[in-house]
């Protein structure tokens, strides 16, 4: 899993927006936000790209074997974005965005913040289900199939994706 985007930390842009943090306070928590990332293994970049909104750029990797972790997270399971969850009963995968409440993407969203991007997964195994924008072949010529999830806004449902290993 690769992430390559821009991030925030929402109570520290939701300070700066009310003009509540002093530089000091702002350089305190930047400081923090970004050992935070640094300290995991997986962060391959970290870059503050606009200090007066915190908002930082990340290109974070992880790769493994699902079978034996049972589960990936981006970022963390307290603050995931994104997982992939092995199910060892059901002997399925399944890659899904994070559930966030109806209230909570209001609150982000009057506050100024949003969610866009793509979401790109490649694969040969057989899909149990999706909800992707698009499916098609793949274009670097391996066998399978990609989908792609185009998010336009914090309100457009959460990426899923769950695929059957039998």
């Amino acid at each position: 899993m690769t992430f390559i985007g821009f991030m925030t930390k929402v109570d520290v842009f939701h300070k700066l927006s009310q003009k509540k943090l002093s530089d000091a306070e702002l350089d305190e928590k930047l400081k923090i936000i970004e050992k935070d990332f640094r300290r995991s293994k997986n962060t391959k970049e970290f870059s503050i790209f606009d200090r007066k909104r915190a908002i930082f750029k990340v290109k974070w990797e992880k790769s493994g074997d699902i079978l034996k972790d049972r589960m990936v997270t981006f970022f963390r399971r307290n603050e995931a974005l994104l997982n992939i969850i092995y199910n060892k009963n059901k002997d399925t995968v399944t890659i899904q965005g994070a559930a966030i409440a109806k209230s909570q993407k209001k609150r982000l969203l009057d506050i100024g913040l949003n969610t866009t991007g793509v979401i790109k997964i490649k694969t040969d195994a057989r899909i149990i289900r999706s909800n992707a924008n698009s499916e098609r072949k793949r274009r670097d010529g391996k066998r399978g199939k990609e989908f792609t999830w185009n998010i336009s806004s914090i309100l457009a449902p959460k990426p899923v994706l769950v695929i059957d290993f039998r």
